[in-house]
């Protein structure tokens, strides 16, 4: 997976270099408790992406939430986060 540079990411101080593993834990970990944007990224991209994650979050019957773009997206067009 491509790394999103110039983003908040503390996992890339504990995973440095071009190519390294990560279990889905610590993802899960610096996703939710430290708000890691590559960490976020990299959890879109095991479940298929944004698009994904939102059609199945729909499917469950939650309305009230919307997955609409990855942090690539956002830095590219911050208006995406808006829009649906």
């Amino acid at each position: 997976a491509k790394v999103l540079q110039n983003t908040w990411a503390p996992i890339m101080k504990a995973y440095q270099g071009d190519e390294f593993s990560v279990p889905v834990q610590q993802l899960l970990q610096y996703s939710v408790s430290h708000s890691d944007n590559v960490a976020c990224d990299l959890l879109f991209e095991l479940v298929g992406g944004p698009a994904a994650l939102h059609d199945y979050i729909q499917s469950m019957g939650i309305k009230e939430t919307a997955v609409v773009a990855n942090e690539a997206q956002m830095h590219a067009d911050d208006q995406v986060q808006l829009s649906l």
